[in-house]
This record gives structure tokens, sequence and C-alpha cells, in this order.
């Protein structure tokens, strides 16, 4: 979903970067070429040197918008802390099912 949702704003002109906090995936060879890809190498969700490089991603760029995927909204969430102007959009296969996994500190960041 995110690599259709980068290459259709890079088809459209509008700048996008495309953030892995992981690593990037096998679909990543499908980007078009006018997407940026940046691959934080997250460790664990309490990675302070990975997170340190999406502060400086979301400054540089200065972002309108971030799409977060699953529990990528915690992240998300701090960056809109950081930077109140920034609007989230969050999705996850399971939605609000916040018996799942335990995931119940979701509840709180969602509004």
């Amino acid at each position: 979903m995110s690599i259709n949702i980068a290459n259709e704003l890079s088809k459209r002109s509008i700048d996008n970067i495309l953030v892995a906090t992981y690593r990037g995936g096998i679909l990543s060879p499908s980007l078009d070429n006018q997407t940026v890809l940046h691959v934080l190498h997250k460790k664990n969700g309490s990675d302070l040197f990975a997170f340190y490089k999406l502060v400086k991603l979301a400054y540089h760029f200065a972002p309108t918008h971030i799409h977060a995927h699953s529990t990528s909204i915690i992240w998300a969430t701090f960056i809109r802390l950081i930077f109140p102007g920034i609007k989230l959009i969050w999705h996850d296969q399971f939605g609000l099912d916040t018996t799942l996994n335990k995931r119940s500190y979701m509840r709180w960041l969602l509004p």
C-alpha cells in the first residue's frame, strides 16, 4: 500500500518520501525513481537513534502529512508532538482491535 501511494504521489508531481522503520521490503524495487526511500534500521520499539533519524528527516523534509501503518502510529504521534502542524493518517489491517496483541495503548494515541 505505501509503495502504491508513494508512486502515485510522485506521478502527480507531489513531493513525498517513504520511510521504512526496520528494513526495505521485497517491493522496494517497485518504487518509482522519483520516490525517496529512507530506512531507519530500527532495532526495537525504543531505538532512540532510529527515532532521532526520523526527527531529522521530519525537520529536513517538513512533511504536512504522515501516513503511519500499524504500531508506527506511536512514533508518528511523537513526531506530531514535536511538529504540531503535521496531520496523521493511520491504518491497520486489524482496525481498532485494542485487544489484539495487547495493543490497548493505541486507544489513547488514536484521538
